[in-house]
């Protein structure tokens, strides 16, 4: 059983607040859809990139393996075992002290680095300004702006 209205005015209102309410529930789907995608999208772009860094990567790792190979058996071949020792001593400590270098700075940079969704932030900051304007221009019903 539907109540029925009073009175046209009190028709009006529930009508507005309906609309009201569809209004807000379209905004807030739309905002969950355009995040969605923003993270989809992000998401391709990220893993395309680590793709290619782990297949380069990998090849990189492979050549570099080979000329550290050539170099201590270089050495070996010129001076002997002793050279041999020294060689690898000196690479190792020069591979650490580079890796060191290089994990300090993109830790750093890691760090620095968030998601950033703009579509998402300006989309928000018009629909603050859209309902100031509404709580402006409407009745007193609205709800004030949470803090």
């Amino acid at each position: 059983m539907q109540r029925q209205p009073d009175s046209p005015s009190a028709a009006g209102f529930n009508a507005a607040i309906q609309g009201l309410s569809e209004g807000f529930s379209n905004l807030v789907r739309q905002h969950v859809e355009l995040a969605r995608h923003e993270a989809k999208d992000e998401l391709k772009q990220v893993a395309t990139q680590v793709i290619g860094l782990v297949v380069f990567g990998a090849i990189a790792l492979v050549g570099y393996l080979l000329l550290l190979a050539a170099i201590v058996l270089l050495a070996l071949w010129l001076g002997g075992v002793g050279p041999m020792f020294i060689t690898c001593a000196i690479l190792a400590g020069l591979h650490l002290a580079v890796s060191g270098v290089a994990i300090a700075r993109l830790s750093g940079q890691l760090s620095d680095s968030g998601v950033n969704m703009p579509q998402i932030s300006e989309e928000l900051e018009r629909n603050k300004q859209w309902i100031k304007q509404l709580r402006k221009s409407s009745s007193p019903q609205l709800p004030a702006e949470p803090s």
